[in-house]
């Protein structure tokens, strides 16, 4: 009785059938034509051997080749990933599903990722604007364009699609410049148009961005997200309540008081 209930904690380590490292294969930045190429390790846990690794699928085969070898047969293996071919300027990604003869152990998931810099480096490499509904609203974003394989270069100018659309052209350093976009309509004018980017390179005079205009989805009504009170009963700072979500007081009301009875 002095003590009704007792804890018992159990721990322990779950190992994986089939151990894979890594699970994302990050290329980095791929600055040339080069082919680019690493591998993936796939462990068998001891108590589970044999397991063999039976294939690879990779979502994009063009861009990023997979080959397995066993190092110890049931054991050990390795999956070389190479992507062949030039891989245009962006990023890329591909998925790989590792196949094994142990149907507890299939289907095993890894990705590949790359990002290939082209003549220049641009961020963001699209313009995102949120759409809205309000008459002559706009918006305003920077762009930083940055040397990548060409290491000298000059912005001679900036060709937005409308006239309203200013385009502002700063040097932080020696090829290097900040461009700031502004008075972009919100009212999806721009959806579908391209910013043009006019430079010195001989074989890269313009480079384009597209705009990307989205709209939110409609919020039903009520679906207001929840807001925490402190114990004042006041918002925190920063967070802003919405109207119909009164701040309740500090002090709850005492309650009313009953009406006394009728006199016989």
């Amino acid at each position: 009785p002095a003590q009704p209930l007792y804890r018992l904690t159990l721990t322990g380590t779950a190992i994986a059938s089939v151990n894979i490292e890594p699970r994302n294969l990050n290329f980095g930045r791929v600055i040339d034509d080069k082919p680019v190429s690493g591998t993936i390790s796939v462990l068998i846990d001891e108590k589970r051997r044999p397991i063999h690794v039976t294939s690879v699928e990779s979502t994009a085969p063009d861009q990023f080749a997979t080959e397995v070898k066993a190092i110890e047969d049931g054991a050990k293996y390795e999956i070389v990933v190479t992507a062949p071919q030039p891989l245009e300027p962006g990023f890329h990604s591909a998925r790989l599903t590792v196949h094994t003869d142990n149907p507890k152990a299939d289907n095993i998931i890894a990705t590949v990722t790359a990002q290939v810099v082209g003549d220049l480096e641009i961020s963001p490499q699209q313009i995102m604007l949120r759409r809205s509904d309000k008459a002559g609203e706009t918006s305003s974003q920077y762009l930083r364009i940055a040397a990548g394989r060409v290491k000298e270069f000059t912005i001679k100018s900036v060709v937005t699609p409308v006239d309203s659309v200013t385009a502002e052209i700063t040097p932080r350093g020696k090829n290097d410049y900040l461009v700031r976009l502004s008075n972009m309509p919100l009212d999806g004018t721009l959806e579908g148009k391209e910013l043009v980017i006019q430079t010195d390179i001989p074989n890269h005079p313009e480079i384009k961005l597209p705009f990307v205009v989205s709209k939110m989805p409609a919020v039903p009504a009520g679906a207001n997200r929840p807001v925490r009170v402190g114990p004042t009963g006041q918002v925190p700072t920063g967070i802003r309540r919405p109207a119909e979500q009164p701040v309740p007081p500090a002090t709850p009301p005492a309650p009313p008081v009953p009406p006394a009875a009728p006199a016989n």
